[in-house]
């Protein structure tokens, strides 16, 4: 891979934080060979390589994870797994299988449309009679798992899932110590357990990446805030980040941790899903404050469903122009 397309790789990754190989072959159209395993090597390669992002791997699939799809809603974590590396610039996970919280939730809509323990379900006779009905949510929640897997490994590290359905259903594998580092809401250090009165419906449905872009919030790395404390603005070697407001930088010291640590930013995948309930009270008004102060209508910063050519042109837009390299397509 020559160097002009590794510097524009690295810098659609600066800004994307993930990799999406259907997006960079759409971009990058004036590239004709790009072959698949290379492009997720120089990710790796971005990442810090593949002794890195083997570390980073294992250390993402020993926490437990959360899924909520459709009529499910659970905890899971993988407990059997090898990470593979091949001559061929190729890695790739085989997960043999996951125990599954038996305390989570499923909503049979098309049995009676009333939800139960998933443990119950794999349990009990009544649902493993001539329907089937275990035998199906336990085909539905390998799929979730998989697909949840797959996309989560390839999007943070470039790499590949093989997957087996093996499946074990454990009512106290998920203790709350256990539930406290699930990895949905470990990323969010800002929000508050019964703080959230005002209506979800009532709140506008933000896109974080907008925010993001627009200046009204920073998704920054862990660092130590507390002034009392004798790493007070040292970064924390530890998994989260924090959610910083335009409101909050504006009314922060100048030498205080607020200026420092927006001079990092961390990946907004762990507040992507569900980005309004992390959200308590305040939080959400001084994202709406900071957006009156750009200027900017609430409105324009709601998640849409933008074509793949809207992806394309604001991560060109975010990158600048750029001129290296055989010429890219025009819309």
């Amino acid at each position: 891979m020559d160097q002009s397309l590794k510097k524009i790789l690295h810098k659609i990754w600066d800004k994307s934080q993930v990799y999406d190989e259907k997006l960079i072959r759409k971009f990058l159209t004036g590239y004709k060979e790009l072959d698949s395993l290379e492009l997720r090597k120089e990710f790796r390669n971005w990442l810090g390589g593949d002794d890195v992002v083997f570390n980073k791997v294992e250390k993402f699939l020993s926490k437990p994870k959360h899924a909520r799809v459709g009529g499910y809603d659970f905890d899971y974590k993988p407990i059997n797994w090898d990470i593979n590396v091949s001559n061929n610039h190729d890695m790739w996970v085989e997960l043999d299988s996951s125990v599954v919280d038996a305390n989570g939730k499923v909503t049979l809509g098309g049995y009676d449309g009333n939800t139960y323990d998933i443990g119950e379900v794999m349990s009990q006779e009544e649902f493993s009679g001539e329907d089937s009905i275990s035998w199906e949510v336990d085909d539905e929640i390998n799929d979730i798992v998989k697909d949840q897997l797959k996309d989560l490994l390839m999007k943070n590290f470039g790499v590949d899932l093989i997957y087996y359905h093996n499946l074990v259903y454990d009512d106290q594998a998920f203790d709350k110590s256990l539930k406290e580092g699930v990895e949905e809401n470990q990323n969010v250090f800002d929000y508050k357990e019964g703080r959230n009165t005002v209506p979800m419906e009532d709140r506008y449905n933000f896109d974080v990446d907008k925010l993001v872009n627009a200046g009204a919030i920073f998704i920054t790395p862990p660092m130590d805030g507390d002034p009392n404390s004798p790493t007070y603005k040292e970064w924390l070697d530890i998994d989260g980040s924090h959610l910083i407001t335009l409101y909050n930088v504006i009314h922060s010291s100048e030498d205080g941790w607020i200026r420092k640590v927006i001079t990092k930013s961390a990946n907004t995948l762990g507040w992507r899903d569900n980005f309004i309930e992390k959200l308590y009270d305040g939080k959400y008004n001084q994202i709406l404050w900071s957006l009156e102060k750009l200027g900017i209508d609430p409105n324009d910063m709601v998640i849409e469903n933008n074509s793949l050519q809207e992806n394309i042109l604001r991560i060109r837009e975010m990158i600048g122009l750029i001129t290296e390299g055989p010429s890219l397509q025009e819309k």
